[in-house]
């Protein structure tokens, strides 16, 4: 892993910095994308509510950027379903699978397929978490990443155990 002077927290701070400093010469969305890439690089070391703190300062920067948006709904989704509110985490990751949608991403779309089972899977339902790992595996076969698709085959595995 590369990162500022081969230390992590300089990295996370020149990246802070980045996306949080108005003088600097950044368009509002690319200010966004790095604070995304701050969230998806660091979420683990900040409480839930810095994340989303980070999230909803990357959501204002990038209000006209579906895009970037999209990926802001996919981390929020898994920072809910990190903390147990499956319906929240389902409403955003189905935000983010729209958008993954309307420009045939079929890697995204497998992955956020794949999230809507897990999250299923966290609600106890196996019938629809199996469902929802089929479909992403139709999608992220085609997407040819396959530390995901072997996930999702484990995690589609499971569902049909536990289902009986």
């Amino acid at each position: 892993v590369l990162t500022a002077g081969g230390n992590a927290d300089s990295l996370g701070d020149e990246l802070r910095t980045m996306f949080r400093d108005d003088s600097l010469q950044l368009s509002p969305t690319t200010r966004a994308r790095i604070g995304v890439a701050y969230s998806a690089t660091f979420g683990n070391s900040l409480s839930v509510e810095e994340y989303d703190d980070v999230l909803d300062w990357c959501q204002e920067l990038a209000q006209q950027d579906p895009e970037v948006n999209a990926e802001i709904a996919y981390r929020r989704s898994n920072l809910r379903k990190q903390s147990g509110d499956y319906p929240a985490s389902e409403s955003e990751m189905q935000t983010a699978l729209a958008y993954y949608r309307s420009v045939d991403d079929r890697a995204m779309i497998g992955a956020a397929t794949y999230s809507l089972g897990l999250i299923a899977y966290c609600e106890f339902n196996l019938k629809l978490s199996l469902e929802l790992h089929l479909a992403a595996l139709r999608h992220l076969r085609v997407a040819g990443n396959p530390n995901i698709l072997i996930r999702c085959l484990f995690d589609a595995g499971s569902a049909l155990a536990e289902s009986g």
